[in-house]
């Protein structure tokens, strides 16, 4: 048997208010930390490497990410101080690797990761006590 529980009927101006006033209660600064955690913005140049925290932390090393990077940083470096790079859209495309067929090409596309859902043994990613992803379904 479906139950239908009814959603109270809220004008959109309450609407909008109940979104605000959480969007105002977030502690903004947590997702900053967040993103050095998971290595989405730590410093070019090796000083935060650090703040990155387990899985992330984990691939970080396994991939060898520091010397990836310092050989990506490297080369802007080389192709500014010789001329040869530009501040454009054109330039800054051109050092953008294509995303690689093969392995997972066929399988997997540009952007992919950011999508899906918690396979049926994974478990909900949660840090300091507050669960940041949640199964679906």
């Amino acid at each position: 048997m479906l139950f239908v529980v009814p959603w109270p009927f809220m004008p959109d101006g309450q609407v909008l208010d109940d979104v605000c006033a959480t969007w105002v209660s977030l502690d903004h600064v947590e997702g900053v930390h967040g993103h050095k955690r998971t290595g989405l913005s730590v410093a070019t140049d090796g000083t935060e490497d650090h703040m990155m925290t387990r899985v992330a932390a984990e691939m970080w090393e396994y991939m060898g990410m520091s010397e990836l990077r310092d050989s990506a940083v490297a080369e802007v470096k080389e192709r500014a101080v010789s001329g040869d790079l530009q501040w454009s859209l054109a330039d800054i495309d051109s050092l953008r690797e294509p995303y690689p067929d093969g392995d997972m090409g066929e399988l997997m596309h540009e952007g992919m990761e950011i999508d899906g859902d918690l396979s049926s043994d994974e478990e909900a990613w949660s840090e300091g006590g507050g669960v940041v992803r949640r199964r679906l379904g």
